[in-house]
């Protein structure tokens, strides 16, 4: 194997290591932010802030050792109540998904639950932003991500329409970016991937690093 091929090999590790990373501390994140609206939402509708002796809610808010921002205390407390309590949203699926994408599908979550919950689960918070505009205008929006395989094909070997996929880096999706670091993933693949990426990355490791490693033989 030449020098510059186990360069590659070795920055994608670097790579997969630092993507690990950045995704259990988004994780942790996330999960804290599930806490701070179930506990908003509990303080709110239970009047607990009265018991605490502050003359209003806002002004519970207000307090300097909790130091929210009241738009997003409200936010927080809004999709609690949408996800979590209106549509059953469980725990895992409310910490997976992320409060930034359940704002931004709030306005159409109702009309297709399952849906929108797969849709904010496989897609990046740009592809999201498309599939809601499409939603609200009537008219499919969606990017031509998609090319014939063959001559390209999925790194796992799948047969059928692939995806460029952004890898390993995370960035989000541009389907004119000539991309060196990009795979072909089939849909099957591409879609478990954004559900579990830390599993799939490490699983399918060898796969992806052979096709960066013999990109343009």
């Amino acid at each position: 194997m030449q020098a510059e091929e186990v360069s590659i090999i070795e920055q994608g590790a670097l790579a997969h290591r630092n993507l690990e990373d950045i995704i259990s501390a988004q994780y942790n994140v996330v999960a804290n932010y599930f806490i701070i609206a179930k506990g908003l939402t509990e303080c709110q509708e239970m009047s607990w802030w009265k018991v605490l002796g502050d003359d209003s809610f806002n002004a519970f808010l207000g307090r300097p050792e909790l130091g929210f921002k009241r738009s997003w205390a409200y936010e927080l407390i809004k999709i609690y109540k949408l996800y979590v309590q209106r549509l059953g949203v469980s725990a895992e699926d409310f910490i997976h998904i992320g409060p930034t994408k359940l704002l931004k599908m709030a306005s159409v979550v109702e009309q297709d639950k399952e849906r929108w919950l797969g849709d904010a689960k496989a897609l990046s918070v740009s592809d999201l932003d498309i599939e809601i505009q499409g939603a609200a205008s009537g008219v499919n929006l969606s990017p031509p991500t998609s090319v014939p395989s063959p001559p390209t094909a999925c790194v796992n070997g799948c047969r059928g329409d692939v995806d460029r996929h952004h890898f390993p880096v995370g960035r989000s999706s541009s389907s004119d970016e000539k991309g060196d670091w990009t795979i072909p993933l089939c849909r099957k693949c591409h879609t478990e991937y954004h559900q579990e990426p830390k599993e799939w990355t490490w699983t399918y490791r060898k796969n992806w690093m052979r096709n960066l490693v013999n990109r343009g033989e």
